[in-house]
């Protein structure tokens, strides 16, 4: 908005309401998303050993390094908007699983990590 002297001036936004609803589906949203970016992180630290020269290994460690700017976002989102951000994967129903690294094998062939 214009002041009429070539000055901008911010009007304060008013704050919105949001329904218990909302901030669970945010939440669920934001909390699944963070933990996607966590195992993209361990997936790239990961491959680092696997490349086959130092450029390749310092431009993996870069995209892990960018996959926390991600995060940081997102729990900057759930700060902003006053919602917690669940550490487990939550599914649709409510229901919390553990890290795919901490569930007992289902698979008979089951080797670990």
């Amino acid at each position: 908005m214009h002041d009429g002297l070539g000055q901008v001036t911010t009007l304060p936004k008013p704050r919105m309401e949001r329904s218990d609803g909302y901030l669970k589906l945010l939440s669920f949203v934001v909390s699944n998303a963070r933990k996607g970016e966590i195992m993209a992180i361990e997936n790239y630290s990961e491959m680092v050993h696997l490349m086959p020269d130092t450029d390749a290994k310092i431009e993996t460690v870069n995209q892990a390094k960018e996959e926390c700017k991600h995060i940081l976002l997102l729990e900057k989102l759930a700060a902003r908007l006053d919602f917690d951000v669940d550490d487990t994967m939550v599914s649709r129903n409510g229901s919390r699983s553990a890290p795919a690294s901490t569930r007992p094998c289902a698979r008979r062939t089951c080797r670990p990590a």
